[in-house]
């Protein structure tokens, strides 16, 4: 094939999104409205024209944005301090919220309590209120049963509660033996 057989391929013709239009095209770049075809337009000019002007999903991904670094202050604006979803509650909805299902009103008759191999213990009940400290209730909500040699079905809440929530629940369970 010789110079003159060679075909010229055409430049790629682009369409204008509907915000733009020939007219303010024409205005903006002082052009007459010749060079441009009712919307289309040569890929250098369309190369010129989008590099002081956004496109048009700018606004999308500003909000999109805005939500992520909103979604983002809000989660880390309680890390390490308790901020997490159970922050706010009171001792009783805490404990209504991880210990009612096993251990009920405080008598060990949670709704799951006859699927577990072993009972879970009647927090209401006077002598094992009077035998047990403070500090081994709490050890036992925030290692587990296994970890004080008790149930290993009881589990772990260090990962899930605060000290401070802990510790309301050791008061909460100490209300409890006093009904």
């Amino acid at each position: 094939m010789g110079r003159g057989s060679e075909q010229k391929m055409s430049e790629p013709v682009f369409t204008l999104p509907p915000w733009r239009s020939c007219s303010f095209l024409c205005v903006a770049r002082n052009m007459s409205c010749s060079r441009l075809s009712r919307g289309r337009v040569a890929k250098s000019l369309v190369k010129t024209q989008f590099k002081t002007a956004r496109p048009p999903c700018w606004k999308a991904r500003v909000c999109l944005g805005t939500l992520v670094v909103c979604f983002l202050a809000a989660c880390l604006s309680g890390c390490g301090q308790g901020g997490g979803p159970t922050a706010a509650l009171s001792p009783e909805a805490l404990y209504r919220l991880h210990c009612s299902r096993c251990h009920g009103d405080g008598s060990g008759n949670g709704h799951i309590a006859g699927t577990l191999k072993v009972a879970p213990r009647n927090l209401k009940h006077s002598d094992w209120q009077t035998a047990v400290t403070d500090d081994h209730i709490r050890q036992v909500i925030e290692s587990g049963g296994g970890a004080v040699k008790l149930s290993p079905e009881m589990p772990a809440f260090a990962d899930k509660l605060t000290p401070r929530q802990i510790q309301q629940l050791v008061g909460y369970i100490r209300r409890l033996g006093r009904y």
